[in-house]
């Protein structure tokens, strides 16, 4: 049996998938909690997130239709680091419905596994990512 350590490779990419699951949690366990018991969200794959969003943000105001427009187009040219960037944006606004910040969890959990796909595939602009929010040593 082989004990030695762990890669540094191998390292990084629990280190990161452990920051992810912290934020992802952070994000989706005060909407779990504050309903009641009621389940947590379910992942909505990137491909149904352009129309999800677009449902959404349709009555939104005018800056909040803009960077929903964003996040929808950093997910259809995926471009997973811009959408997670975004979706964080999104997460941030206070002026969210419950339907919205449900969405925008939901979307997290979908690019947020792609984007560790990409992390352990050793994609740049993911590593880059982790890089700026000091993640990825």
């Amino acid at each position: 049996m082989n004990l030695s350590k762990p890669s540094p490779a191998t390292r990084c990419s629990v280190r990161i998938g452990a920051l992810l699951c912290l934020v992802l949690a952070g994000c989706i366990l005060p909407l779990a909690t504050g309903c009641g018991g009621s389940q947590p969200p379910k992942e909505l794959s990137p491909d149904q997130i352009p129309a999800a969003v677009e449902r959404a943000f349709q009555h939104a105001d005018e800056e909040l239709r803009q960077a929903a427009s964003n996040l929808v187009v950093a997910v259809e040219g995926g471009e997973d680091a811009q959408a997670y960037l975004q979706l964080q944006v999104l997460l941030n606004r206070p002026d969210l419905t419950l339907e919205q910040r449900d969405l925008v969890s939901r979307a997290m959990i979908g690019i947020g596994a792609r984007l560790q796909e990409a992390i352990d595939a050793g994609d740049p602009n993911a590593i880059k990512l982790m890089e700026a929010h000091g993640a990825y040593r």
